[in-house]
């Protein structure tokens, strides 16, 4: 796999991640970054 692909696959990684991020309710977001 290239380089680029590898930063293409992580940004729709990321992107996938804030789409799920924002489905959870605020307490479950808040839950989340107390966890972090």
């Amino acid at each position: 796999m290239s380089g680029r692909n590898k930063i293409k696959g992580r940004i729709w990684h990321t992107n996938s991640d804030l789409e799920f991020l924002k489905r959870l309710s605020s307490n479950d977001l808040k839950d989340l970054f107390d966890a972090l």
